[in-house]
């Protein structure tokens, strides 16, 4: 969670501070920006109090020209403290006040613990206002890094179905409509071409016609030769029968005689 790094804490200050109108600006002298801390340890953090003071020396103004002065903005403050000078300069001072508290756990030593002015700068957009820049630096303070958390896994990704054109659905649909019509209108003429497949063969050539009306006859007159010895063959039986039936009369007579 920490390391072994400092690396400053940092905050800006961005002030305008306005000089009463007895007391305006001219020519600049010098300027200085320093910080007024002290530090202080308890259970569970470290204080840092005080303040950063601002300083300088001016030329003011004898007569204010008109045009010479701006328009204060709103939050713009007032000049702490003016006083003049035997030599006919003017000093001011101005104190911003600074209390910021750090974690135990960030400071590894306390005497390594520090406040500088890293950054300064300063404008006079006009003689009674005073634009001011800066940058502080708390020095001794550990970084604090989170732990990195671990990534859920990640999901498969499915595609959603691409829904089917409407225009392509329409087509298939006029495609299908059409060849039901065709199938539709050719119908008579597969009837008709049926209807052809079913007529009788052609006639066969009259040589085979005569040989198939010669086998016909021969097999008729087969069957009446077949009907004639049938009653030839009867005939026969019963007269056998009779010759029989006259011969055991004649005996039987005799035998009575």
């Amino acid at each position: 969670m920490s390391t072994n790094e400092t690396t400053p804490f940092m905050f800006d200050i961005q002030e305008s501070l306005s000089f009463r109108a007895d007391a305006q600006l001219q020519d600049l002298i010098g300027i200085a920006l320093e910080p007024e801390i002290s530090i202080q340890e308890f259970e569970h953090e470290i204080s840092v109090r005080g303040v950063i003071e601002l300083t300088g020396e001016y030329y003011p103004i004898q007569e204010v020209a008109e045009g010479s002065a701006v328009a204060v903005s709103p939050g713009t403050r007032e000049m702490e403290n003016i006083e003049k000078q035997e030599a006919g300069t003017n000093t001011f001072y101005h104190r911003f006040p600074v209390e910021i508290s750090v974690p135990k756990n960030r400071i590894k030593q306390l005497n390594d613990v520090y406040v500088t002015i890293d950054n300064f700068d300063y404008e006079v957009p006009g003689s009674n206002v005073l634009e001011l820049h800066a940058t502080v630096a708390i020095y001794g303070v550990l970084e604090e890094r989170k732990e990195a958390q671990p990534q859920a896994p990640q999901q498969p990704y499915f595609p959603p179905p691409i829904p089917q054109a409407e225009q392509a659905k329409s087509y298939t649909d006029e495609i299908a409509d059409q060849i039901e019509a065709q199938a539709r209108d050719n119908q008579p003429y597969e009837q008709q071409g049926y209807q052809f497949a079913k007529e009788e063969p052609a006639a066969m050539p009259e040589e085979s016609a005569s040989y198939t009306r010669e086998d016909q006859n021969a097999e008729d007159q087969g069957i009446q030769f077949s009907q004639v010895e049938y009653a030839a063959e009867e005939e026969i039986e019963v007269n056998r029968e009779e010759t029989e039936a006259d011969d055991r009369n004649v005996q039987e007579t005799e035998e009575q005689s």
